[in-house]
């Protein structure tokens, strides 16, 4: 009788320190077991919704309507392969205002190996300095025709070449003298609007137009001392040129377009004014970018900018979703969907439980057709 009695103390003690073990340790989970079933064939017309039942248990549900962007067998799809790319084009909108201004002064730029800028304008400086110094190798210039003043002009360029690694770069490069004459002239503005359009087949048309684009400048102008023009952020997406002057007796005088007061006496740093040279603007009104220009005789420097667009992967798509139906915080036994257009659908619920060192999954797929 004591030794039943003991035995029983001993079981009632084991249960509660699993129980203490339970709650103070892994939490307890469960297999995902559940069946879909509908209420009658599986073709249906479009437009007509689609009666799920549900029965099981699983604490999450995901919904895949086998729609395109939301097929299952895609949802860790991120690029496709080359050959499926109907097309890639780049086009090119671009309006100059030349301002008399002569002379070739814009250059388009395709890369397969390059990657982009940094931001820091010394190491970009010197990168950019290299690439023309090496003949722009690994880069394909464009075959762009400015049009006329005040025009704009719409080119449309073939990328299919470069849908691996697709990195573009726009070179702005004026002189201030004229070729012929060596005469003053005005920095041309200069407006670029620009789209990638990549046709995928099974996914359709991706548009990615320049402000989607990340993007990085750096101006390389400098003077004989090997130090970079000021330049000044005028607001979030405009930047300008600045060079600093002295009146005198003899007019205006220019002084200097690096750090104005460097090696200057206070006297001539009160005597320095400030002028605006022209610069460079994004999402702008006019275009995209936007090189903006100025008058003859402003600066005695031709304006040199790059741009260069960070690299893309042009066969690369986003991943295929589904849709929460059920958490935690609700049961789900019944569930319908519409589809729109007629073909054929494998829709799928992906159920499951899952804990932090634990996770239980089950996929069941009901194939489905949709007719007119």
């Amino acid at each position: 009788m004591v030794k039943s009695i003991m035995r029983s103390i001993k079981s009632f003690i084991a249960v509660i320190f699993t129980l203490i073990a339970c709650s103070c340790g892994k939490e307890i989970i469960t297999p995902a077991e559940f069946y879909v079933t509908i209420d009658k064939s599986t073709t249906f017309k479009a437009g007509e919704p689609v009666k799920f039942k549900l029965n099981g248990e699983a604490d999450y549900y995901m919904f895949y309507s086998g729609e395109q962007g939301h097929e299952y067998c895609h949802k860790n799809r991120t690029e496709v392969e080359l050959e499926d790319v109907r097309s890639a084009t780049l086009t090119l909108s671009t309006t100059p205002e030349l301002w008399g201004y002569q002379g070739d002064f814009v250059s388009f730029w395709i890369s397969d190996t390059f990657e982009g800028l940094t931001g820091d304008r010394e190491t970009d400086f010197a990168t950019m300095e290299a690439e023309e110094a090496g003949g722009m190798k690994g880069w394909h210039k464009l075959d762009y025709v400015m049009g006329p003043d005040q025009t704009e002009k719409t080119d449309i360029f073939d990328i299919t070449p470069y849908l691996g690694h697709f990195c573009f770069a726009v070179h702005y490069k004026s002189s201030y003298k004229r070729p012929e004459t060596y005469t003053m002239q005005g920095s041309p503005t200069f407006n670029i609007s620009g789209t990638l359009n990549v046709d995928i087949n099974g996914i359709g048309e991706r548009v990615f137009r320049f402000p989607m684009m990340q993007r990085e400048f750096v101006f390389m102008n400098h003077d004989e001392q090997g130090r970079p023009y000021e330049i000044r952020q005028s607001s979030s997406n405009y930047w300008t040129f600045d060079y600093y002057y002295a009146s005198t007796y003899n007019g205006t005088t220019e002084i200097r377009t690096h750090m104005p007061t460097e090696g200057l006496t206070e006297e001539e740093k009160s005597e320095l004014r400030r002028a605006r040279t022209g610069g460079i603007a994004f999402d702008w009104t006019q275009g995209d970018v936007r090189f903006t220009g100025t008058s003859p005789g402003v600066h005695h420097f031709g304006v040199d900018i790059w741009v260069v667009y960070t690299a893309m992967q042009l066969n690369s798509v986003e991943r295929d979703t589904g849709d929460v139906v059920k958490n935690l915080q609700n049961d789900l036994y019944k569930f319908q969907y519409t589809y729109d257009e007629p073909g054929y659908y494998k829709a799928t619920f992906h159920g499951f439980n899952v804990t932090v060192d634990k996770r239980y999954d089950t996929i069941i797929e009901v194939p489905l057709i949709i007719t007119e």
